[in-house]
């Protein structure tokens, strides 16, 4: 009987424990992700990278208090987006914007609005990343912006955003927005900070000129081989370019063991190889 009691208070110690560490890892982790509410000389380090073509869709919607959702494959910029639509917003409302980064152990979403509950009765901008980790997370959206109508929102997640669930729970309050791969005009923006244009080839008179037609097939073909991820723009090197999408995103994408994956490893690489 007392070593059942004992067990049954350490259990129970042990538990609370469990959960006052983790508030507090949960609220230092808040404090890191949202440093401009704690520092009068926040700076974003994404605000100097150029911007992908939806960045000003996404702001246009969220200032008409639409619930944002953007979703696509890892490494094409969306939390790179979030932290420069973060630093337009600063500039404004620096006390109001507040960020968080769920993951598979670190799934609360209530507590979070629960934590930031005195904010939420005056305009608010609030953007959580990896929302794909939360269980039901429409329901708890759904909630707050319903209960809080100065409340302005913004998800990201993977593809595995469920996407049909959204719109039906989060029917007439969601603009669901899709960060697509780099199509060649954004390709050309980002790297070079040249806007393509289809006439650009063209010379003032109507005639074709030679030299910009060759520049844009050097530029189409390098797009062809490492251009449709935002990641791909940090590297100089084309080898280094070709490793990580093997390495990186091929065996993400395809099972290690799967035939078809297989084949698809060894063509790329093929394609890419050094003549």
């Amino acid at each position: 009987m007392l070593i059942s009691f004992l067990q049954t208070v350490y259990t129970a110690l042990y538990t609370k424990w469990q959960m006052v560490y983790t508030w507090i890892m949960n609220e230092t982790k808040f404090k890191q992700l949202n440093p401009w509410l704690y520092s009068k000389n926040f700076k974003s380090a994404a605000n100097n990278l150029e911007k992908r073509f939806i960045y000003k869709k996404i702001l246009k919607y969220l200032n008409n208090r639409l619930i944002v959702s953007l979703e696509g494959p890892r490494r094409l910029g969306k939390t790179t987006l979030l932290q420069q639509i973060i630093h337009s917003l600063v500039i404004k409302n620096k006390d109001n914007v507040f960020f968080y980064e769920f993951s598979e152990t670190d799934n609360n979403l209530s507590s979070f609005f629960e934590y930031i509950n005195n904010n939420l009765n005056k305009k608010c901008y609030v953007l959580l990343d990896e929302i794909q980790h939360v269980k039901n997370w429409q329901s708890v959206i759904k909630l707050n912006y319903d209960l809080y109508p100065k409340l302005h929102i913004v998800v990201t997640g993977s593809l595995s955003i469920s996407y049909k669930k959204s719109k039906e729970s989060l029917l007439g309050r969601i603009m669901p927005l899709k960060l697509d791969f780099l199509s060649f005009g954004e390709y050309l923006y980002l790297k070079y900070k040249q806007n393509y244009n289809k006439f650009d080839f063209l010379n003032p008179k109507g005639t074709v000129n030679v030299n910009n037609v060759y520049q844009n097939l050097q530029n189409y073909n390098e797009y062809l081989q490492i251009g449709d991820l935002t990641k791909l723009l940090d590297f100089k090197s084309k080898s280094v370019s070709r490793d990580f999408i093997e390495k990186s995103v091929l065996d993400f994408f395809f099972t290690r063991d799967s035939l078809f994956s297989h084949f698809l490893k060894v063509l790329y690489i093929k394609k890419n190889e050094q003549p």
